[in-house]
């Protein structure tokens, strides 16, 4: 039940997302995942609250084991700010991480539907996603294949981490 609870929220999070408009600023189109950061924050705070309500009424700490797991499993999985500019692809995660892909690097976009992610892939098979949470993915789309000059956009089943390159 939890996790049928959990797939619709994530889908009214996707359906909310297409319709959030996209930041122009001066570094380029800024795509951000909002509302998937505010429903992992307020994760977060539940947990934090959760654990602070243990440790007040001097529970046993097993108690603040799975609260304290779903805060840390929150701030890993948050999702990374996708920049696009004229020279390249910027994702930035929270925690400093900067990965970036020039446009002439980009050989494939692929796109899995089972989730909504657009991935932008180079010949190293090096890969930015674009989630199905962050805003605009029709504009991210069709900015990567005006800006790249790839005509189409590959649909992609598989798991990534299970295909070959054969």
């Amino acid at each position: 039940m939890t996790f049928l609870l959990l797939r619709i929220v994530l889908q009214w999070l996707r359906k909310r997302a297409c319709l959030a408009p996209v930041r122009e600023t001066s570094a380029g189109l800024s795509f951000r995942a909002q509302g998937l950061k505010r429903c992992y924050f307020l994760f977060i705070l539940l947990s934090l609250a959760v654990v602070g309500v243990v440790m007040y009424f001097k529970e046993s700490p097993w108690w603040a084991a799975l609260p304290l797991m779903v805060a840390v499993g929150c701030m890993a999985a948050w999702p990374a700010d996708v920049t696009l500019d004229a020279i390249g692809i910027t994702q930035r995660e929270w925690w400093g991480r900067v990965r970036r892909m020039e446009l002439i690097e980009v050989a494939a976009i692929a796109y899995r539907r089972r989730n909504g992610d657009t991935l932008v892939l180079n010949a190293q098979g090096d890969a930015l996603r674009h989630s199905g949470c962050h805003a605009g993915q029709l504009r991210f789309q069709a900015e990567v294949m005006s800006r790249t000059g790839i005509t189409h956009i590959v649909e992609w089943d598989a798991v990534p981490s299970l295909t070959t390159g054969t």
